[in-house]
């Protein structure tokens, strides 16, 4: 049976609905609770150590979301060592110079989320700046009034 009622699309049409088709299932930009399912300990392609980290981000008004961190071993990866622990309350064991990947799991803190287009897989959210624990901040979380009840 053929095709014979659709409006034909031209590369450029393909791509700006693909991009509109995923910028709908990324979150809002803003600061959201996080929570670290997973993480595990890793080679890189290069053969470094490093700690692939699974985040979900928790969406008061719809499905989460899941990122990946990825954090080598390596003295040129402390900064991002460091701002995780700091935002999971597990600053004792980064100052002990000793974390584990069991440390992470179930953990939870807040995260400035972004939209960015990566030119390999397109639209994605990613986490610009984990918040520090305890840190007063606001966050996109449903308020009591919002509840309708």
């Amino acid at each position: 049976m053929p095709w014979d009622n659709f409006t034909p699309m031209t590369d450029e049409d393909i791509q700006n609905e693909l991009e509109d088709r995923q910028k709908d299932f990324l979150l809002e930009e803003g600061t959201y609770d996080i929570k670290v399912s997973k993480c595990v300990e890793r080679q890189s392609k290069s053969g470094n150590d490093m700690f692939e980290v699974s985040i979900e981000l928790i969406n008061p008004k719809g499905k989460n979301r899941t990122v990946f961190e990825y954090i080598l071993h390596d003295q040129k990866w402390m900064h991002k060592l460091k701002s995780i622990c700091d935002c999971l309350d597990m600053s004792e064991a980064y100052n002990k110079g000793s974390v584990s990947s069991a440390d992470f799991e179930l953990k939870t803190g807040k995260a400035h989320v972004e939209r960015f287009n990566d030119k390999l897989y397109g639209w994605k959210n990613k986490i610009s700046k984990y918040i520090p624990f305890g840190e007063n901040t606001e966050s996109n979380e449903i308020e009591d009034d919002d509840i309708p009840f």
